[in-house]
């Protein structure tokens, strides 16, 4: 039997949505982390007479 076409259980299903949303905790995380990056660089470019 070909392990993709069989129905997944309800204990594998939950740890592949846990999976998914670490994954999206993880994302957002980085987001935050990348504007604010962002904002210190463009904040120092333009005291520097950048951009």
């Amino acid at each position: 039997m070909n392990c993709f076409l069989r129905p997944s259980g309800d204990g594998e299903r939950d740890g592949y949505l846990a999976c998914l949303l670490g994954v999206q905790k993880m994302h957002a995380l980085l987001q935050v982390l990348r504007d604010k990056a962002r904002l210190r660089y463009y904040g120092r470019s333009k005291e520097l007479g950048f951009l």
